[in-house]
C-alpha cells in the first residue's frame, strides 16, 4: 500500500486532528506527567498524560503521528532529564530526542493500527503496544531508557 493511499484510506477513517490541536493535547499531556511526577497528591493526572498520549495518534497522516509527537516528546522528557545538559551539554539534547522517538513510535504504531483496522483494535491495543514499547526501550535497546515511566511517579504511593 502506498503512502498516498496510506493517507486517503486515514481521512476518510477519520478527521483527525489539526495541528494545533495535536500539539495542545500534548502538551496537556506532558504537563499532567510532569505535575504527577512533581507532586505525589497529583498522580491521578498520569492517567490524562497517557490518554492524551493515546491521543496523539488521531491524525490524518503518518507524517502528523509522527514529527508533532517527537516535538511532544521533548516537552515530556527535557524538563524531567533537565540533568543530561549539566553532564553532556548540547549532546544532551540528542538523548532527549532519543527518548522522544519512542513517544513517537508509540503514536506512529497506533495511528496504523486505528487506520488498518480500526478504532475497537485500536482501543484494546494501546495498552499492550505501550507495555511493549516500554519493555523494549528499558529492557532491550542498546542504551536502556527506564526513566520516566508510571512506576516511578507512583513510587511514593505504594499503595496505589
Amino acid at each position: 500500500m502506498n503512502h498516498a493511499t496510506d493517507s486517503s484510506n486515514s481521512e476518510h477513517q477519520s478527521g483527525g486532528l489539526p495541528l494545533p490541536g495535536l500539539l495542545a493535547v500534548g502538551f496537556v499531556g506532558a504537563v499532567c506527567l510532569h505535575l504527577a511526577y512533581a507532586f505525589p497528591s497529583f498522580c491521578f493526572a498520569l492517567f490524562f498524560a497517557y490518554f492524551s498520549f493515546a491521543t496523539l495518534s488521531l491524525t490524518r497522516t503518518r507524517r502528523k503521528a509522527f514529527y508533532p509527537v517527537l516535538l511532544v516528546g521533548l516537552a515530556v522528557y527535557a524538563p524531567q532529564l533537565g540533568f543530561f545538559w549539566t553532564i553532556f551539554g548540547p549532546a544532551a539534547i540528542l538523548l532527549w530526542l532519543v527518548l522522544a522517538f519512542w513517544l513517537a513510535l508509540f503514536s506512529v504504531i497506533a495511528w496504523r493500527i486505528r487506520t488498518r483496522w480500526g478504532v475497537r483494535p485500536w482501543l484494546v491495543t494501546l495498552p499492550f503496544l505501550w507495555t511493549g514499547l516500554e519493555y523494549v526501550r528499558s529492557e532491550l535497546y542498546y542504551l536502556r531508557f527506564s526513566w520516566i515511566n508510571v512506576g516511578y511517579a507512583l513510587a511514593e504511593l505504594p499503595s496505589l
